[in-house]
């Protein structure tokens, strides 16, 4: 997904359809506001590069990388509440989870538990497994991205324990797993 913004591609360059953003009597705000929507298409990632701590979490066959941005002087306001918490290049995790009130709780738990959901601003990177597979590897990414910190209030909720559980490979003459056809006595 590509940031978009009237008046600028995503390679930086000004858009010869909309000459309203060319205008020399522009505003140094909106010059300003312009610049770095441009250095954020220019990017293709949404927060600035510029991680403080980055976790890898794995469940099942997902794996998600989260990387963690202060807020502090990153991003300017307008900016600061649409990229709080982006998976997969996507603004809005409750897209991402299906408006799945449990999952989206799931989500923001270690930040919740910290009590720095408005100090940080978090990207995730997701592939593999199903939905709820991903939704624990970017909990379990994101408690170790906050580790270095929060270490203890992480531990006391069992948030930085994995769970190893995979799906049992299945056996030659069962149907399944274990699953065996009716045995016939005669």
């Amino acid at each position: 997904m590509e940031v978009y913004s009237p008046g600028i591609d995503c390679n930086g360059f000004a858009d010869p359809k909309q000459e309203a953003y060319s205008e020399p009597g522009l505003s140094q705000c909106r010059r300003g506001q312009m610049k770095i929507l441009t250095k954020l298409c220019r990017y293709k990632r949404l927060p600035p590069p510029s991680p403080i701590s980055i976790g890898v979490g794995r469940r099942k066959t997902a794996v998600a990388i989260v990387s963690i941005f202060s807020r502090k002087n990153q991003l300017p306001d307008f900016l600061s509440s649409k990229f709080d918490f982006v998976v997969n290049n996507n603004p809005f995790p409750d897209i991402f989870v299906q408006f799945n009130a449990e999952y989206l709780s799931n989500l923001y738990l270690p930040l919740r538990t910290t009590g720095t959901e408005d100090l940080f601003c978090v990207n995730a990177i997701v592939k593999g497994g199903g939905l709820s597979s991903q939704v624990e590897a970017i909990k379990l990414a994101l408690s170790r991205a906050l580790s270095y910190q929060y270490r203890k209030e992480l531990k006391l909720l069992k948030l930085l324990s994995i769970d190893t559980r995979q799906k049992e490979r299945k056996k030659y003459g069962l149907k399944k797993a274990r699953k065996a056809s009716q045995y016939a006595k005669r």
